[in-house]
């Protein structure tokens, strides 16, 4: 009964008795619904389409979604996203935000934390990664793509000392 434009990750809270699922859209909305097969709409939980940078058929936009562990207590989740810079390049973006503490349906806007940014070294649209993750660890894994173009024309995957190709632990 529903339908989604570019959705890319469906998501769960993790919340014990919580069966809402979040679908997160590239280019910048996350909609969540009840999961039940009866549900004919959903909600926004979360809309940054002004600030994403999306483009049809490329690898930009909101490219993740993660819950916190403790997301019970703390209602902290965390995105990927591809912010634009100039006219081609892509800043890759990491940030924490919090739940509205009065509409558990809803992303507070106003309570937002970016835990890193960096412009990608090369205009390619691709190779941008995005998944993120909480590991049994407790930490956020973060996997940033090589950066774009075939065969990794700038050997960033190689180079230890660049982000690109690579996953992070937070």
């Amino acid at each position: 009964n529903l339908s989604f434009s570019s959705p890319l990750e469906i998501q769960n809270t993790g919340v014990p008795g919580d069966d809402r699922l979040f679908v997160v859209e590239q280019r910048g909305t996350i909609k969540v619904f009840e999961n039940d097969a009866s549900t004919s709409s959903t909600t926004d939980f979360l809309d940054i389409e002004n600030e994403v940078f999306f483009g049809f058929g490329q690898e930009l936009g909101l490219l993740g979604l993660a819950f916190h562990p403790n997301y019970q207590q703390n209602g902290y989740f965390y995105i990927y996203y591809t912010k634009r810079v100039g006219s081609s390049n892509a800043i890759i973006t990491v940030e924490r935000i919090r739940v509205d503490a009065n509409d558990p349906n809803s992303a507070d806007l106003n309570n937002r934390l970016v835990l890193f940014e960096f412009t990608k070294n090369q205009t390619n649209s691709n190779h941008n990664g995005g998944k993120i993750t909480f590991g049994p660890d407790g930490y956020l894994y973060v996997s940033i793509g090589d950066g774009g173009g075939a065969n990794d024309p700038s050997n960033n995957a190689r180079n230890v000392d660049r982000f690109f190709g690579k996953i992070l632990r937070i």
